[in-house]
């Protein structure tokens, strides 16, 4: 991650699948998230847990119109409220969030972003968010706001998402439009390398420790994203989270000895 190469005490909101997979290779994370690299363990579980839904559990509830009786929230949704209270307790510079869902219906969806992210739209989770690129590029694209930037990691993303995005004076950043990368020649004994650019600045990096063809633009989006918020990212910082992000579960090289 970027930020923890450059003193940015960054915070990670990661739900769903990703955490059950993070839940596989670590007994000691208790939440979907992280505050600077550090998991939120079993000191936290026993809080949020302990103190803070038993206090909260009625406050934290949503009542249908002309309904007198209160719906509690969903796991998740308790979930996405206490990793961003903790968030805020922490101070922290940058968090990230991973919003679920398709994106206009989840709970993560209740904070305005400096730069919102699409990597691609696909076909999931259809019986909520339709059958086809468009109708689930317009879901996705609830997550832009006003005048914020808009990051998209497709060459063509449906027209929808660029068509809400415009909507509401944001501004899309495309990628292979606004911003390039590309793999560089392989030399001698060096070690394989790309370059990031967009018109005026380039950088060029190691391949992203994550080893899959995806990667390299799902690294390119990220810079993208980090080169939008207009916070100076000097370029060794940018090197050093390429070379060094991992998440365990995902990707993960494992090597043994016999």
């Amino acid at each position: 991650m970027f930020g923890q190469g450059e003193s940015f005490p960054p915070g990670l909101f990661a739900p769903g699948l990703l955490w059950a997979a993070l839940r596989l290779f670590s007994a000691d994370v208790a939440v979907p998230g992280s505050v600077s690299g550090r998991p939120l363990g079993r000191f936290f579980q026993e809080w949020i847990y302990g103190e803070l839904y038993p206090t909260y559990r009625v406050t934290f509830t949503s009542q249908p119109a002309g309904d007198g009786s209160a719906t509690p929230l969903t796991y998740f949704e308790y979930g996405t409220l206490c990793a961003l209270w903790l968030f805020q307790r922490s101070k922290l510079d940058l968090v990230i969030l991973e919003v679920g869902l398709g994106g206009r219906l989840d709970a993560v969806n209740i904070v305005d972003p400096d730069v919102a992210v699409i990597t691609t739209v696909d076909l999931d989770h259809q019986d909520w968010l339709g059958n086809d690129r468009e109708a689930i590029g317009r879901e996705k694209a609830g997550i832009v706001r006003a005048w914020k930037p808009l990051v998209l990691g497709e060459d063509d993303p449906p027209a929808s998402a660029l068509r809400d995005a415009y909507a509401v004076g944001a501004s899309a950043i495309r990628a292979n439009c606004d911003f390039f990368f590309e793999r560089l020649p392989f030399a001698g004994n060096q070690e394989p390398r790309w370059r990031w650019r967009e018109v005026g600045w380039e950088v060029e990096l190691p391949l992203p420790r994550l080893l899959a063809p995806a990667q390299l633009r799902n690294a390119a989006t990220a810079i993208a994203a980090v080169r939008a918020l207009r916070t100076p990212m000097p370029k060794v910082a940018i090197a050093q989270g390429i070379a060094t992000a991992q998440v365990r579960g995902r990707l993960q090289r494992i090597e043994r000895s016999g």
